[in-house]
């Protein structure tokens, strides 16, 4: 089995967001040690950043899993995952990112699994 071509649109959308995700979610868990003037918001800032690094690492692994193994449970995942990381996803891109975790959600969930 394997992703028809929104599925695999989705996922290939998804990766690349999650490693946006990934890249900055690692800036500001090491660039959260700066604001040691500001504990409260460098507190808030490192969770939200730890938070944001948990989620890409499991999209990644979701949406890779989903193309490998074309299966419709890996696709699910994946998809719900991308869209209710929108949460986290405004500390990176005020618009970008959570335009690109829904694209790449909804593709997802949209996508199917076919025989080969």
């Amino acid at each position: 089995m394997k992703l028809n071509g929104i599925g695999l649109a989705g996922a290939i959308v998804s990766l690349v967001y999650s490693g946006f995700l990934a890249i900055f979610g690692l800036i500001y868990v090491t660039g959260s040690a700066l604001f040691t003037a500001f504990e409260a918001v460098a507190s808030i800032y490192l969770v939200f950043s730890i938070i944001m690094l948990a989620f890409a690492v499991i999209i990644i692994v979701f949406s890779s899993l989903a193309i490998a193994k074309g299966s419709n449970k890996y696709r699910m995942v994946s998809g719900i995952l991308s869209i209710v990381s929108i949460i986290f996803s405004w500390l990176i891109f005020f618009v970008i990112g959570p335009a690109l975790a829904i694209v790449g959600g909804v593709l997802l969930l949209c996508g199917k699994a076919i025989s080969k």
